[in-house]
């Protein structure tokens, strides 16, 4: 996988019906990505309006603890055509990318890929 990043806005974070687990949507500045994500309470580094940094690598990328949220996961699902997009697995926690099938394929998104999951608030907030 290339590395994917770009910075969008949490546009949402609603309550999940399982304890201490919500559920964030994330678009990206020029609309082309869309991700729904877990986040437990006790790793959420954003809140609802906030401007963030997202990045998908297969490196571990920089981080800054108890401020960066970075989680290791695999790809185990990646779909084409008209809801093209992929899913990673962060010990369980889901987080689902919706995004065009040109962008999979210039980031050579494969499944089964171990990839690391970084998302912290921008510098621009």
């Amino acid at each position: 996988m290339k590395t994917l990043a770009f910075r969008g806005t949490v546009t949402e974070i609603t309550s999940s019906d399982i304890p201490q687990i919500s559920i964030a949507t994330i678009v990206s500045e020029d609309r082309e990505i869309t991700i729904k994500l877990d986040v437990h309470e006790k790793l959420k580094v954003f809140d609802e309006g906030d401007l963030v940094e997202v990045v998908f690598s297969s490196e571990k990328p920089d981080y800054v603890y108890g401020r960066d949220f970075v989680g290791r996961g695999i790809i185990f699902a990646l779909r084409k055509g008209r809801n093209a997009g992929f899913q990673v697995s962060i010990g369980g926690l889901q987080v689902n990318v919706l995004c065009s099938e040109e962008l999979i394929e210039r980031h050579a998104i494969e499944p089964m890929e171990e990839i690391y999951v970084k998302i912290s608030r921008s510098r621009y907030n």
